[in-house]
């Protein structure tokens, strides 16, 4: 079997990607495994308009708009 071949920046898209998860599991935005798992495999670029730059798909900060409650 023979694989599809890859988009354009496919490569540069799944590392981009890999970066923003391990950036937020590091910083405690994501805690379960199966959001990880969205996160590592969902293709945001794929959802943005033609033509816009990979890291505005994959952003390079997390977000802030409020920390995670943590319980004890």
């Amino acid at each position: 079997m023979t694989q599809a071949p890859r988009a354009a920046g496919a490569d540069q898209a799944d590392e981009l990607r890999a970066a923003m998860a391990d950036r937020l599991f590091a910083d405690g935005w994501i805690s379960r495994p199966e959001v990880e798992a969205a996160f590592r495999t969902v293709p945001r670029h794929l959802f943005m308009p033609a033509g816009m730059p990979l890291d505005t798909a994959t952003p390079s900060t997390s977000p802030r708009s409020r920390r995670p409650t943590r319980t004890a």
